[in-house]
């Protein structure tokens, strides 16, 4: 079994779930972090990349500069980690791991090629993944996917041919579950049930804390400001200068995104210019902002996912019956998910009965 857990994205202190981040805070209080030096050739070349981007491209066509960049960080690592190593909580000291290594991350790959051979190292946004069918089976019959985590377990089925036997005895196999998601408690809703009450028990992610701020309240923007929708479907209009729309491709690839986070910090430059829904998740589909736009270029996208090509044909009936159909793509629709469409055309419709009574 594998379970692979992450802490909560930007501005996580302002989640209910991760009170532990406090701690760390704690622990990186003062610390001032400075880099060694590499050779003066690669400072050069390291000062003419402006994003992280940059960065990891130059990196895969130098490998000689990837290696010295991996150097010069190594002393903020290790301060990093025994300033961590230093703190406990609920009496237990903090450990830190090794990030993995290029031979790990092959090993891994080379499992996940075992369930579907076409894959490549370069496919990882969802709608990529989606392409690959027998991956998207195996995840819905092997695996949980949650927010927070995601979780793996053999099936122990002999026609499995992804799945090794099971090492363990079978009687705890049998007894291994995924772990449950957090539920409050019956006696007292403020606090969550015990870890012994839930385990081997069907949850679901509806208590968390996100996502029901997510249910509950509706962003809205405050006047004057550019909005940014979902990161795959923002829109630079001509509010912003040149200069801003370069500070806003360079924040995009400099800070590290995920659903339910800001792009930047409160204190960048363009915080006032630019707001960002951050009641979204990956689950959210584009908003609509980005059809009804007039900006040049703006190319006809999956209204669920995002993707731009392989769309499917709307169907005459729908084109017929509403005014707006908004495009599908095939791997969404092979998925389950169907046109989504608005302002019913009741006009035709009347015509339509008027037509039949006729007849």
């Amino acid at each position: 079994m594998l379970i692979a857990v992450r802490t909560a994205p930007h501005h996580s202190w302002c989640n209910p779930a991760e009170r532990i981040m406090s701690v760390i805070n704690y622990g990186l209080q003062g610390v001032a972090i400075k880099r060694e030096q590499m050779p003066e050739e690669y400072e050069d070349e390291f000062e003419t990349l402006k994003t992280l981007e940059d960065i990891q491209g130059k990196a895969k066509e130098n490998p000689c500069l990837k290696s010295e960049l991996e150097k010069c960080i190594v002393t903020v690592q290790k301060l990093f980690c025994e300033r961590t190593e230093h703190l406990v909580w609920k009496n237990e000291a903090f450990e830190t791991e090794n990030p993995a290594s290029n031979l790990e991350i092959d090993e891994m790959f080379k499992n996940i090629l075992r369930i579907v051979s076409t894959l490549t190292k370069d496919e990882t946004t969802q709608q990529q993944l989606r392409k690959h069918k027998p991956l998207v089976e195996f995840i819905k019959t092997h695996c949980q996917e949650r927010a927070y985590s995601f979780q793996i377990k053999k099936c122990n089925q002999p026609s499995c041919e992804v799945c090794y036997p099971i090492r363990m005895p079978i009687d705890v196999f049998q007894n291994l579950y995924f772990l449950p998601d957090p539920v409050p408690s019956r006696d007292n809703p403020d606090r969550y049930e015990t870890f012994a009450n839930l385990y081997g028990k069907f949850t679901t992610e509806k208590f968390r804390p996100s996502l029901i701020n997510l249910n509950s309240k509706a962003e809205l923007a405050p006047s004057n400001i550019l909005i940014s929708a979902k990161i795959r479907g923002y829109k630079i209009e001509l509010k912003l200068t040149e200069q801003e729309k370069q500070d806003l491709e360079s924040a995009l690839q400099t800070y590290t995104y995920s659903c339910g986070s800001p792009i930047f910090p409160d204190d960048h430059s363009l915080a006032q210019k630019v707001f960002v829904r951050v009641q979204i998740s990956c689950d959210s589909p584009i908003e609509l902002l980005y059809y009804t736009s007039k900006k040049a270029g703006n190319i006809p996208i999956c209204y669920w996912c995002g993707a731009n090509n392989d769309v499917v044909t709307v169907p005459q009936n729908l084109q017929e019956n509403f005014k707006l159909v908004y495009p599908l793509c095939s791997s969404c629709n092979e998925n389950g998910k169907t046109f989504y469409k608005r302002l019913e055309n009741k006009v035709n419709s009347r015509k339509k009965q008027k037509v039949n009574h006729v007849d």
